[in-house]
Formats: C-alpha cells, sequence, structure tokens
C-alpha cells in the first residue's frame, strides 16, 4: 500500500464518497506471511461461532480483529498519484545513494513543482482491520473424527482377513482437510503422528488393541521361526500375520509403527516402541506399582533380547515418593484434554506440584507458533520455591 504525503504549503482538495466495497476489510500482513499465502490456495475455516483460521498449504493463522483510534482514509491508485509517488520515491533513492540524507518530502521537485493539482477522492475505512497471526494447527476436531472411525477387530473379514468397511462414518484426505483447522501439510504431519493409515481411500487410526494383537502375533512368530527382532523378514511375517487373519495392509502399518526398515525387504523392531506396549500393559493391569516391583515384571515381560528403561514411560507414567519407597502410576498424555487451561487443570489436579523436568513431557504437545513452554506455565502454572537451594516447583495458578 503506497502513502500519500504532501508538503505543509500544497493545498489540494479531499473529497470524500462512500467506498464502493461494501463489506471489505483491510488484511495487514508482514512480508512472511505474504509470501506464504501467495504461492497457492488459501482457505478460510471456522464454525459460525468459533474463531476463524486462514490455513495456506502449510501453515495456520488466526483472523484476528484489531480496532483503531485512528481515522484511516483510502485513496484509489490513478495514474496521477501513482507519477506522484514515484517521482518522489526516485529523488530519495537518488539522495540515498549520493550519501546524503532523503530530502523531506516538502523538498523534493515533485512538490515543488505543484504536481498532481485534481482534486483527490477518499473513502472511509473501517474503524477495524484484520491482522494474521501463525498458530499451531487446531486438531481437537480431528481426534474426534479419527476415535469414531478407528479401526478394530469388527472391521476385519472373518473369511480372509481382509480390511472391510464397517457401518462407521470415514473420511478421505480432502473431507478431513476441509473439516479441521489445518493446512494440508500439517495434516499429513498430524496423521502420521497418531499413526492412522488410508484404507479404500479413507483414512483411520487402528484400534490399541487391535495394533497389540498384531506385536504379540509377530513375536510369537519371530520366536517359533527363529527370526531375530533386528532382521525381521517381510515376506515371510506377512505370510504369518495374514495366514492368522490379519489385512496385509495393516500389516505393513505395523512394521511403520513399531519397526525400521533395514534393508529392502528387512524390518528390526523398535526397542522402546515394544516395551512401551508391555509397560502400558502393566501400568493398566493395576493402579499403583512400586517402582522396583514393576522394573522387575517389566524386564520380565519384554522380549529377551529387549532392555526396557525407566525413562521410556516419559509421557505414561509419573513417580511419586510414599516415604519408603517410589512408586508408579499410568498418567498418559494422550489421555488428557487437547486445551492447555484443561490441560494444566488435569495435570494438577493428578499432583498439585511439579518439577519442570516432569511436567514437560505433559506440556509439550501443546506447543508451537505463538506458544511456548515459558508462555504456557506464565499464563496456567505459578513457579515456587521455598528458598535458594530448594528446586523450583510449578502449582497451580
Amino acid at each position: 500500500m503506497s502513502v500519500l504525503t504532501f508538503a505543509a504549503n500544497q493545498h489540494r482538495l479531499l473529497t470524500s464518497a462512500k467506498a464502493p466495497w461494501p463489506g471489505v476489510r483491510l488484511l495487514e500482513l508482514d512480508a512472511g506471511i505474504l509470501e506464504d499465502i501467495s504461492g497457492g490456495s488459501v482457505v478460510i475455516k471456522g464454525e459460525p461461532t468459533a474463531e476463524a483460521v486462514l490455513c495456506s498449504e502449510s501453515r495456520t493463522y488466526v483472523l484476528k480483529i484489531v480496532e483503531t483510534t485512528n481515522s484511516l482514509l483510502l485513496v484509489p491508485p490513478t495514474q496521477e498519484t501513482t507519477n506522484y509517488t514515484e517521482t518522489v520515491s526516485q529523488e530519495d533513492e537518488e539522495n540515498t545513494n549520493g550519501n546524503a540524507s532523503p530530502a523531506p518530502a516538502f523538498q523534493t521537485q515533485a512538490m515543488k513543482s505543484g504536481a498532481a493539482r485534481h482534486p483527490i477522492t477518499a473513502f472511509p475505512a473501517e474503524a477495524s482491520h484484520l491482522e494474521m497471526v501463525q498458530i499451531a494447527p487446531r486438531l481437537q476436531r480431528l481426534d474426534a473424527l479419527l476415535q469414531a472411525s478407528s479401526y478394530s477387530e469388527e472391521d476385519v473379514d472373518p473369511e480372509g482377513g481382509d480390511a472391510v468397511m464397517s457401518d462407521k462414518v470415514t473420511y478421505t484426505f480432502d473431507e478431513l482437510v476441509n473439516q479441521v483447522q489445518a493446512s494440508p501439510a500439517e495434516m499429513k504431519q498430524a496423521l502420521q503422528e497418531r499413526h492412522a493409515v488410508e484404507l479404500n481411500g479413507v483414512w483411520r487410526t487402528v484400534d490399541k488393541a487391535y495394533m497389540h494383537s498384531l506385536l504379540e502375533t509377530a513375536l510369537f512368530l519371530s520366536v517359533q521361526q527363529g527370526w531375530s527382532h533386528d532382521a525381521l523378514p517381510q515376506a515371510d511375517l506377512l505370510e504369518g500375520l495374514q495366514a492368522n487373519g490379519h489385512d496385509a495392509r495393516l500389516v505393513l502399518h505395523f512394521l511403520f509403527v513399531y519397526g525400521h526398515q533395514q534393508a529392502e525387504g528387512v524390518w528390526k523392531l523398535d526397542n522402546q516402541k515394544v516395551c512401551r506396549v508391555f509397560a502400558e500393559g502393566l501400568l493398566q493391569s493395576k493402579p499403583k506399582w512400586a517402582e522396583a516391583d514393576f522394573l522387575e515384571a517389566w524386564q520380565h515381560s519384554v522380549p529377551q533380547d529387549m532392555a526396557p528403561d525407566i525413562e521410556m514411560l516419559r509421557g505414561m507414567a509419573i513417580q511419586y515418593d510414599t516415604g519408603s519407597q517410589t512408586m508408579l502410576k499410568l498418567f498418559h498424555v494422550h489421555q488428557l484434554p487437547a486445551d492447555p487451561a484443561a490441560r494444566f487443570r488435569a495435570v494438577f489436579q493428578e499432583q498439585p506440584q511439579w518439577t519442570l523436568q516432569a511436567l514437560q513431557p505433559y506440556i509439550e504437545d501443546l506447543q508451537g507458533p505463538g506458544r511456548s513452554a515459558e508462555s504456557l506455565l506464565l499464563k496456567f502454572a505459578r513457579r515456587v520455591q521455598q528458598d535458594p537451594g530448594a528446586p523450583v516447583l510449578y502449582s497451580a495458578r
């Protein structure tokens, strides 16, 4: 947007008129955002009672109304005003290139010549304009849609084991993008993080119990066939799991979730991911564990060549002291609300005080553009330190 400036001694007639674009608002953008939204399609999403967002191909921005007390007049570009602006800009550039400060507008030749004496018509702008601020994608809607259409045992064809379409409402990628306040690139990442799989053109998460049954069967076959967990043969595993009633596409999905491809047709199971599955099963079997008893039971439950470690419980279980021993209990970050205020309420309801190290796994997924760990703690928690030598703790604000 060009700014039209006149010298103090240059008189111009300013006339007003009704804006020919009723309902149009100005949108303020910085160079980075302008470049992002200029590179492809953009769409504004939002329910009638919800805050609207604008999504580019790769980012999500919240649209905010900025009120102003200053009067803003809009002057449509004309040949006259364009020539005037170019003349001022060119002379300022020449002054700058000559190692001199740009001359004030009233000293330019354009002003001295009294160019452009015709009246100027200006349109009053709204008392507010819109600005865009990048935010993390809002994925609560995605989680609700995927949870309602999760793939489970009831979706398995009892005859051949193939995945079938149940009466659950399912969604294609484009349908999810249309319903969720996230860009296409952010949607792809979110589906990957949630271990979703595309089946018959629609995207679904796979029920945890079904994934665990796949893991248990794969571990049984590896013992039976003498396969190393570091070198599972894909073709043989596919054949074995299909013989046990599993769809080949879900077997491959299982390998991507729990393993790493070492070479063409060879997979290695991820030690941490497998150990966490067994840890969660133990934690769900009883409400509280003495840490020593849990570690012993955990070691006995995992495959022999795998090594569990207490650090693997990050974001899944919390430790607390009873005075005589350290205890463990299930407290999974994936079961907590996605809304920051509700998340902090749930965290402090579970435990009134937290060290930063213990709290971090439960707030990491809340962080994103414009929402750092520091800003979250400042807004929703209170920092407590009894004395300079005592540990810093966080409690409810």
